[in-house]
């Protein structure tokens, strides 16, 4: 019975050591991970200090740097993304005509339905849950409202847009 509580407490002994070590080396890799994303983002926001459009090239970044703010909690990476917004005027396209919104593909700001300009809506709502303001989600809100409301079924078109 003596040998068993020697087997015992070696095996806890041992079985601590090794889930201490693991843990350990998980918050290593942690770290590593976290100086790598800094880095990355560091490096795009000085190399592209002008915010672009609220395409979904540049929205793609927007939301991929939130969820950065969101692991780090770095100020400076939201601030980018709210500064960004505003730049857009918390809009994709731009056009408040409806009479001309078109959904087909296109990058000028009659295109307000083509679901590329309606990615930004991703990291305005992210800053709208930081900070509600109905401001920051009015556009998204009547663009959706207004799809909803039409006969169409057919906005989101590409395959991509499919699989999601």
């Amino acid at each position: 019975m003596k040998k068993i509580y020697i087997f015992l407490s070696l095996a806890l002994f041992w079985g601590h050591t090794v889930l201490a070590g693991c843990v350990e080396s998980e918050a290593r890799s942690s770290k590593a991970v976290i100086e790598i994303i800094h880095k990355v983002n560091n490096y795009w926001q000085t190399t592209h200090p002008k915010h672009g459009r609220a395409f979904w090239d540049n929205a793609a970044y927007h939301t991929g740097n939130m969820e950065a703010y969101f692991l780090t909690g770095k100020p400076e990476y939201l601030q980018f993304s709210k500064d960004w917004a505003v730049h857009n005027e918390w809009k994709g396209a731009k056009s408040d005509n409806k009479a001309n919104w078109k959904y087909g593909y296109g990058e000028s700001d009659d295109y307000v339905l083509f679901g590329d300009y309606q990615i930004c809506f991703q990291v305005y709502a992210d800053l709208y849950n930081l900070e509600p303001d109905a401001y920051k989600i009015a556009r998204a809100r009547e663009v959706m409202e207004y799809q909803m409301s039409t006969p169409e079924r057919d906005y989101w078109w590409w395959l991509m847009a499919c699989i999601w």
